[in-house]
């Protein structure tokens, strides 16, 4: 019709953007899934149950949300901008031969490609404006300039926006090469086609004269194209192609695309030399940050198979899927979480019908931990009556699950309502079990009842308690996920002579202790003690195994007759789907277990805490 073929309308329906636009949506959809997912994070769509558009909302570094930790976060996601430009040029540039002839061709790509980013960049920011705006800051004093601060948080994002492409693209612009640079082709303005040396007559062959895009002739490529930014505030029209030898345009790509290659390289390598020293609390980055750089490394790896194996790369990515799901169901690679204290270098317990048999049916072994319990009972008894015949109020707790929210709610709410009670809640308190976050926070305070026995100037009720409890412990377990756990996990630590992987179990246990001054840095077998003589109450964990279900009850004191088969106590009906860990694990070194394991083991949460594999044959996993 008149109106398609008019000029001006095919000039914007062929506009470099907008091709590259639609060239993603017909041939590049798996760039376009990790644009999805991270929209679908900034507007809280996705993950919500989780907490996860919170990370990308209100990122937090080194204990607070600030200028930097936007900066931070800007700068990851520089980072997956730059990935991004990088991996859509290596898949598309073949179908726009006239970028060969322009003189920073990649530059010029990235700019005509930032239509998605410079969306998911505004709209992100609206998010993080609402949510500031209406939530956060809303919540804190209200004298505070929240305009202001709002301001200081998106430029931060920008400034770590800009930080990262300013010398990326520097540093390709300075060894990009293009045809011009290539070959000394430079048109007259007059378009007429200037005298060149022999050599670059036989590499062009004839007619180096520079055409319109938009005249008739030639061949016709897929993905037409007839303007283009040439930068934010100027349109030009494209060069055309078809007196350029199709070998000479493969070699500029080639060039081009060797560029990007190197480029890959040299971010992946970044985040390796990142992740040796990612123990160092400056390079604990904030969460949000973690999830680009995942999502920057997968764009990456895809980008670069589908560079190299073009049709079947399809096929390859599905079978290292295959690959990487039979290496994460073995040891292999040390790609298993494990429990610190265990030994996993001697003869493995044997998980068995008969072996679990025999140790829930030992009766010499039920009947002396019973008495060993009753013990307890008594002294507890002693502790909360003047007088024998008095009948004290028992309490038992059960910690609610929740991560880190619940660790904290727990601490305060028992700190709070032991404090009503002049200590007297705790005193009577005789047995704390549950999962997850709870049970950190529970643990904390029980620690902290304990050290107030034999220091007095100790404060259980001091708010620095709940603050310690409160503090960040994602930042550090995402980002050895991100710079460790998705490669091979070369990196240990010793323990006595047991040696182990460090991973994210290793950072959120270091990280706990951290933030809690060291107070639960003890053993299993260290808490016998106090439980013993009623000092403290008992604390019992009980995550499950996968393989069938049953539970695994972790403790500092003996107890097979919580699995036993036989009914030892007037009234209660014992079922057999238990196994005591003191003594299964015995001579795996089960009273050696580091306190914050079996905390771990009791709170596992996909991705962030894994679950524990075990000194088994077969082995077994726990998770709570």
């Amino acid at each position: 019709s008149r109106f398609w073929n008019n000029q001006t309308v095919q000039r914007i329906v062929y506009f470099f953007p907008i091709q590259l636009l639609l060239v993603h949506v017909k041939k590049n959809l798996l760039l376009l899934f990790f644009w999805v997912l991270l929209f679908g994070y900034a507007i809280g769509e996705f993950g919500k149950e989780y907490g996860i558009p919170y990370l990308f909302w209100d990122p937090e570094y080194l204990g607070e949300v600030s200028f930097w930790s936007f900066l931070l976060l800007g700068f990851a996601c520089g980072g997956f901008i730059m990935a991004f430009h990088v991996s859509s040029y290596i898949m598309n540039a073949h179908r726009f031969p006239f970028l060969a002839t322009l003189s920073k061709p990649f530059f010029k790509y990235s700019l005509n490609n930032s239509l998605i980013p410079l969306a998911f960049v505004a709209t992100y920011s609206y998010y993080i404006y609402t949510f500031q705006n209406n939530s956060e800051l809303f919540l804190l004093d209200a004298g505070i300039d929240r305009s202001g601060q709002l301001l200081n948080y998106l430029l931060g994002f920008y400034a770590g926006i800009l930080i990262f492409l300013f010398p990326g693209y520097g540093t390709l612009a300075a060894i990009s090469r293009d045809v011009i640079n290539m070959f000394g082709i430079k048109p007259k303005a007059d378009g007429r086609k200037q005298k060149r040396s022999k050599p670059i007559r036989t590499i062009l062959k004839k007619n180096l004269q520079w055409r319109s895009a938009d005249q008739t002739g030639g061949d016709e490529y897929d993905w037409k194209v007839y303007t283009y930014m040439v930068h934010w505030f100027k349109i030009g029209l494209t060069r055309d192609t078809e007196h350029y030898d199709r070998a000479t345009l493969k070699r500029v790509f080639e060039q081009n695309h060797l560029i990007a290659a190197v480029f890959e390289l040299f971010i992946l390598g970044t985040f390796i030399v990142l992740g040796v020293f990612r123990e160092k609390e400056l390079l604990s980055i904030p969460t949000g940050a973690t999830i680009f750089l995942v999502c920057t490394m997968l764009l990456m790896f895809s980008s670069a198979i589908y560079s190299r194996l073009r049709g079947w790369s399809g096929a390859v990515v599905i079978l290292i899927i295959v690959v990487l799901h039979v290496v994460s169901k073995r040891d292999i690679a040390n790609q298993v979480s494990k429990a610190y204290g265990l030994n996993y270098d001697t003869i493995p317990a044997q998980y068995s019908i008969p072996v679990l048999d025999s140790l829930r049916n030992n009766a010499e072994w039920n009947a002396a931990d019973l008495q060993h319990h009753i013990q307890i009972l008594r002294k507890w008894k002693e502790k909360n009556t003047d007088k024998h015949y008095e009948k004290p109020r028992m309490v038992i707790i059960c910690a609610p699950g929740g991560g880190a929210r619940s660790a904290l709610w727990a601490f305060r709410a028992m700190q709070y309502a032991d404090s009503l009670t002049n200590g007297e809640l705790f005193n009577h308190t005789q047995l704390i079990a549950g999962a997850s976050g709870g049970m950190f926070g529970l643990a904390h305070l029980r620690e902290l009842k304990l050290r107030s026995l034999t220091q007095e100037s100790l404060n259980i009720y001091d708010s620095s308690h709940i603050a310690d409890v409160g503090k960040d412990l994602l930042n550090p377990v995402s980002t050895t996920l991100a710079l460790n756990d998705l490669f091979i996990r070369w990196q240990t630590f010793k323990d006595g002579k047991n040696v182990y992987p460090k991973d994210r179990g290793y950072s959120l246990e270091r990280q706990w202790n951290t933030n809690t001054n060291g107070f639960t840095r003890k053993r299993l077998k260290d808490y016998y003690e106090s439980e013993k003589e009623a000092q403290i109450p008992l604390m019992v964990f009980s995550p499950n195994i996968l393989k069938d279900g049953r539970s695994l009850y972790i403790s500092s004191q003996p107890g097979s007759f919580w699995v036993s088969d036989k009914t030892n106590v007037k009234g209660l009906e014992q079922h057999n789907g238990g196994v005591e860990f003191r003594r299964f694990f015995k001579d795996q070194g089960a009273e050696e277990l580091w306190f914050t394991s079996a905390l771990r083991m009791n709170a596992t949460f996909p991705y962030i805490s894994p679950a524990v594999t075990l000194p088994t044959e077969p082995i077994i996993e726990v998770m709570d």
